[in-house]
C-alpha cells in the first residue's frame, strides 16, 4: 500500500512531463529526463519514478492506481521502452 501511494505521487508529474508526446516511444532514461526538465520540483522524488508503474498493459508490485486502466499514460513496448498514450 505504501508503494502505491508513492507511485501515485509521481503520476501527476509524469502526466505533466509527457504532455504533447502522445504516440512517441521513449526509453526509461528519456522519460526521467523529461520529468526532470519539465517538472523540476520533483527533485529527489525522481528516484521513485518507474515507467512500468504507469502502464496500461503491464503491472508490477506497488504500481500506481492508473496501472492497467485507461488512465495509464504509458504502454510498455519492451523492456525499458514505452509508448506515450
Amino acid at each position: 500500500m505504501a508503494f502505491t501511494r508513492a507511485t501515485s505521487k509521481t503520476h501527476a508529474a509524469l502526466v505533466r512531463a509527457l504532455a504533447g508526446k502522445s504516440g512517441q516511444a521513449l526509453t526509461t532514461a528519456e522519460i526521467r529526463a523529461l520529468v526532470e526538465e519539465r517538472v523540476p520540483e520533483i527533485g529527489q522524488n525522481i528516484q521513485w519514478l518507474f515507467p512500468t508503474d504507469h502502464c496500461d498493459n503491464h503491472t508490477v508490485k506497488g504500481a500506481c492506481e492508473c496501472s492497467q486502466t485507461d488512465d495509464a499514460p504509458l504502454s510498455r513496448v519492451s523492456r525499458g521502452l514505452f509508448q506515450v498514450r
